[in-house]
């Protein structure tokens, strides 16, 4: 059966539930702690070989886990770098949810000391 390598990069308040979740379904994970480019938060990115049967189920598991956020960012205008008076309105974004990428993997081997 092909395997599939999923790279899913999430917020890091949903890296608890979602980690015990995976385990649960018997999904094995390498984690590594990552920062996002546009907010600059702490983010997680999870690195899961599959069958490729099991991508889908990966990815739900990721839905389920996995929330949308309303945030609020005060950009800074360059009237107030000049020391103007009036600070921007505040800017609604989403952030939250999950980047979920699935790649072909040539081979996947699980190697022990002992092998």
């Amino acid at each position: 059966m092909t395997s599939r390598l999923i790279i899913a990069i999430v917020q890091r308040r949903d890296l608890d539930g979602l980690s015990k979740a995976l385990t649960e379904a018997g999904f094995s994970f390498t984690h590594v702690a990552s920062v996002g480019g546009f907010l600059m938060e702490a983010n997680d990115t999870l690195f899961i070989a599959v069958d490729e049967g099991a991508v889908e189920r990966v990815i739900q598991v990721i839905r389920e886990h996995c929330h949308t956020r309303t945030r609020y960012l005060s950009p800074i205008s360059p009237i107030l770098e000049t020391g103007g008076l009036f600070p921007p309105s505040p800017v609604e974004v989403q952030v939250g949810g999950a980047h979920v990428f699935v790649l072909p993997v040539e081979a996947c081997r699980r190697l022990h000391p002992d092998d």
